[in-house]
């Protein structure tokens, strides 16, 4: 009896569902998540979303990089907090599945342009959830490449 992953959300490249056993073999969903979309879409806490640019609280709202000073906006009092207003969380990502030698997987694919939350450069961004469900192993595989350098 193995694990599975019932719904991948392209907003925020949020896992909306897992279902896995419990030791009696009864099945039952795992995510910290929202089934009304409404309810996800105003995720305040980034339940089984993707975050970025940055994963951390930037005191301030701003960092200094090559030189030159960035200015976030602030999201969380004076703080700009795990990529901002927008960030990965709140952007819709274009996906795809497919299977490959390991097993089944949904990849999803951002592109964060230049000045986008405050942040320098255009981002590309690929996530890739892939399940191994014999194993009950759950892979997540991240990538980003930018134009310019960026924290």
């Amino acid at each position: 009896q193995n694990f599975h992953i019932d719904q991948i959300c392209d907003y925020g490249a949020a896992i909306i569902a897992i279902t896995v056993p419990d030791q009696y073999g009864n099945f039952d969903d795992v995510a910290l998540s929202s089934d009304v979309p409404a309810e996800f879409m105003d995720n305040d806490v980034y339940f089984g979303a993707l975050v970025g640019r940055l994963c951390a609280r930037t005191g301030g709202a701003s960092f200094k990089l090559n030189g030159d000073t960035f200015k976030l906006p602030k999201n969380n009092g004076g703080s700009h907090l795990h990529g901002g207003k927008k960030g990965f969380s709140k952007a819709r990502w274009k996906g795809t599945t497919g299977l490959d030698t390991r097993g089944q997987y949904c990849e999803l694919k951002l592109l964060s342009k230049n000045g986008e939350d405050g942040y320098p450069g255009d981002m590309k961004v690929t996530v890739r959830y892939t399940l191994l469900s014999n194993e009950n192993k759950l892979i997540v595989e991240t990538k980003a490449t930018s134009t310019l350098d960026c924290p």
